[in-house]
């Protein structure tokens, strides 16, 4: 019961600071124009993908004997209203681990 705190405490720090670096800066005159064309074509969606990498790379661990498998995937959202909401959930096993780097 004494880490309850103290881990509450920093899961809301951290839900924190990403909201607030989510939003970029004012967009280009460029990327509004890309967003105009990509909502004419795209009329029901506020988001779209504009770039996904996948990149996979298999290695073996000497001290475990096991084959690591590292899945590193780059995806690029851009917002084609003038506001956005995006849900993005992952799952992973108990084996996995994940390492979400923040912009």
């Amino acid at each position: 019961m004494k880490l309850f705190a103290p881990a509450m405490t920093l899961s809301l720090l951290l839900l924190l600071s990403n909201t607030v670096n989510a939003q970029k800066d004012k967009p280009t005159a460029q990327e509004v124009s890309k967003a105009k064309t990509l909502k004419e074509k795209y009329e029901d969606e506020d988001v779209v993908i504009s770039d996904k990498k996948t990149e996979i790379t298999f290695s073996r661990n000497s001290r475990t004997n096991k084959v690591e498998v590292r899945e590193e995937i780059t995806t690029t959202f851009f917002s084609i209203a003038s506001r956005a909401d995006i849900g993005y959930s992952t799952g992973y096993d108990n084996e996995s681990s994940r390492n979400i780097k923040p912009y």
